[in-house]
């Protein structure tokens, strides 16, 4: 038997009409589809139809005329019913694979049965005369699904490529028509083919892709689901991922598979997909309760017994239960803050930080955050003990922004900073002039935690040593700098050279070779990192009122980072490095043309603990805050800032000598034995 289509005989002219036609006028919308539900048990039906859209890409539907004439509709929403009638002997070897009984539906149409085929002629304005198309098909279902047709003779030939006759597989259509086959399944049940069509013109310039569109086949009965139930752990439910099977929660939303959170008490009801029925008895509806959620238990583990300067500490805050994707936020209270302070940035589990003696007595809490950063457990605080035995702060306090001399009603604008960092923040300045011997609070406007000061210089502040401290919270001190010396010159009346207009001139150590050391004095040819030196230029006063570059050597370092005014004496003030490595150096200063004027070897002594070298500075500079013994402090000498809570400076005594100073050695020097640290005076 020949493949049947609906196009007779006697009714090519009419088609041939037809397609001219089409191939003439434009393309016209198809009629709407219909996607109210509907069983389908007789009748002809075109199951894989193809439309053009309004926008001239195709479209699969499907047609039937078992309602109406040409009724359109989803493949979704229509049952194609395939009755027990159906069910048929089939001789042996017939189909390669087809079983002896299946259920049959013919090439040729059956009137107490479905007839389904395919169309795709309704293309042809758009794709051409020749255009051919693939149907894609999968399947899924109870048994297998058998697709063929007949030559002249009734042999079986296939419809697919491979020359397949089981789905799933690829239905070729050559070329634009209206095509039925045979159909046999081969068990009762529900299936599911899913298809899509790809057409492409003869000459394969236009090709595009069909939607995908499931058609449901029920074979003598409807496939019965039992639903799988869902699970509950704690507050969370998870749906099962079962095919054809629906679940919703009480509002008739959609609940996809896979874990979802409870918030309120749900209700899951399950709903066999269209074409399949519910087993008997099968359970198709849970509730489920909301539980209160537990509250995590926090705890603070890794804490040691005790920790050295300059080592981390790692903390972590542990969740019982586990928490996943939570914040944290961490509170240090150190002994001198009245409340925890949350450490900025830190919303991890962990805390890293580096010990240091401030942080000794420090209690560390923690709190787990939900997703509005509102705290749910809190961790019992733990505390941090520092213990270095003895030894002072590493932390060193270095001032900076010095001038080699100020004039009377300049204003001078020092900075303090510390190495290694600190987690102390606040500085407070002092100043001890010559006649005096106790500092005293600097007067003078300071930046928000007093990490900058400024002030104007005064005849009276000449010679005067400035001390920064870094200090506690509460005021008291942790550790002081090394003193810088204030020069105050009003040279007669007469004011210096103006600053020349360019940058020094860089220099390296060659300048100094072949020329002998000399044309310059420093203070102190031994200096400590962070100390500020006095440097004499020439004799006497013959560069008073000039600029001038001093440069430290191996390494160049244009120390101030600038020119130097030179002072009225002749001097000018330079602090050393406090990253300067131990060891031999050379200063040099040059003039504003760049020559060189003089220079000096130096030997920058190894830093002590603190900053500075224990038992060297200034006479008369004793250090701000330094307590002694009560029975050995003098009359008068009173710590600023008070007694410190671990150590004072590293060295209670500055560098710089001035002839001043030197007269009030004799009457200060009770005082600075009294401040030597004694086993029994934790704050020295």
């Amino acid at each position: 038997m020949a493949l049947l289509t609906r196009t007779r005989a006697s009714a090519v002219s009419v088609g041939a009409l037809a397609l001219l036609a089409g191939l003439i006028a434009p393309a016209a919308a198809h009629a709407a589809v219909a996607e109210d539900p509907i069983r389908l048990e007789t009748g002809h039906i075109d199951a894989f139809n193809l439309v053009l859209n309004d926008d001239g890409s195709p479209g699969l539907v499907l047609k039937e005329d078992v309602t109406g004439s040409h009724v359109l509709r989803t493949p979704e929403s229509v049952e194609l019913f395939v009755k027990p009638a159906a069910q048929q002997q089939v001789p042996a070897d017939y189909v390669p694979g087809l079983p002896s009984s299946v259920y049959f539906l013919p090439l040729t149409q059956d009137h107490s049965l479905i007839w389904p085929g395919w169309d795709t002629q309704a293309l042809t304005p758009e794709f051409g005369a020749g255009f051919s198309t693939d149907f894609t098909v999968d399947v899924e279902g109870p048994g297998q699904v058998f697709l063929w047709s007949q030559d002249s003779f009734g042999a079986p030939k296939p419809l697919m490529h491979g020359d397949d006759y089981a789905l799933p597989g690829v239905i070729s259509q050559p070329y634009p028509a209206h095509t039925h086959a045979n159909w046999a399944f081969t068990d009762p049940g529900t299936y599911k083919l899913t298809v899509q069509g790809e057409v492409a013109s003869a000459d394969g310039a236009k090709t595009a892709t069909t939607n995908t569109a499931t058609y449901t086949f029920v074979v003598a009965e409807r496939t019965k689901l039992t639903p799988a139930a869902p699970t509950q752990s704690g507050n969370t439910v998870t749906i099962p991922a079962q095919p054809w099977t629906v679940y919703t929660d009480g509002s008739g939303a959609v609940l996809e598979a896979g874990p979802h959170e409870l918030r309120e008490d749900l209700t899951v009801t399950a709903a066999p997909a269209y074409g399949f029925d519910l087993a008997d008895g099968a359970p198709s509806e849970w509730s489920f309760d909301a539980q209160a959620p537990q509250a995590p238990a926090l705890s603070i583990t890794g804490l040691r017994g005790h920790y050295h300067q300059n080592t981390p500490i790692e903390l972590e805050a542990a969740s019982d239960p586990a928490a996943e994707n939570a914040g944290y936020a961490w509170f240090i209270q150190r002994t001198d803050q009245p409340e925890p302070v949350r450490v900025a940035g830190v919303t991890e589990a962990q805390l890293r930080i580096t010990a240091e003696q401030a942080l000794n007595g420090a209690r560390v809490s923690a709190q787990l955050l939900d997703e509005h950063g509102e705290a749910v457990a809190s961790a019992e605080p733990v505390t941090i003990e520092v213990d270095d035995h003895g030894a002072d702060p590493l932390q060193r306090v270095v001032i900076s922004g010095l001038a080699g001399h100020y004039h009377p009603g300049d204003t001078a604008t020092l900075t303090a900073g510390v190495e290694p960092a600190s987690v102390l923040t606040r500085y407070d300045w002092f100043v001890q002039r010559d006649a005096e011997t106790e500092p005293s609070p600097l007067q003078g406007e300071v930046s928000q935690n007093g990490a900058a000061v400024s002030f104007e210089a005064t005849e009276a502040l000449d010679g005067a040593s400035i001390f920064a401290q870094l200090s506690y919270d509460d005021g008291e001190r942790y550790v002081v700098s090394e003193p810088v010396t204030l020069h105050v010159e009003d040279h007669g009346g007469e004011h210096p050279a103006p600053k020349p207009d360019t940058a020094p001139t860089a220099q390296t150590g060659a300048a100094l070779d072949g020329v002998e050391a000399g044309g310059i004095t420093a203070s102190d040819t031994k200096p400590s990192p962070g100390e500020t030196v006095t440097v004499q230029i020439g004799e006497g006063d013959e560069f008073a009122g000039r600029w001038v570059a001093v440069w430290m050597f191996s390494d160049p370092v244009l120390l101030g980072g600038d020119w130097q005014a030179v002072a009225g004496n002749g001097s000018v003030s330079v602090t050393i490095p406090a990253d300067a490595p131990a060891g031999g150096h050379r200063l040099a200063a040059f003039a504003e043309d760049g020559s060189l004027i003089g220079w000096q070897a130096i030997e920058v002594a190894a830093a002590g603990p603190g900053g500075g070298t224990p038992g060297e500075g200034t006479p008369g500079a004793t250090a701000p805050g330094g307590q002694a013994p009560a029975a050995q402090t003098p009359a008068g000498a009173n710590a600023p800032a008070g007694g410190a809570k671990l150590s004072t400076t590293g060295t209670e005594l500055a560098a710089a000598a001035t002839a001043a100073t030197l007269l009030l050695a004799a009457g200060v020097g009770a005082v600075l034995l009294a401040r030597r640290r004694t086993p029994d005076a934790p704050g020295n």
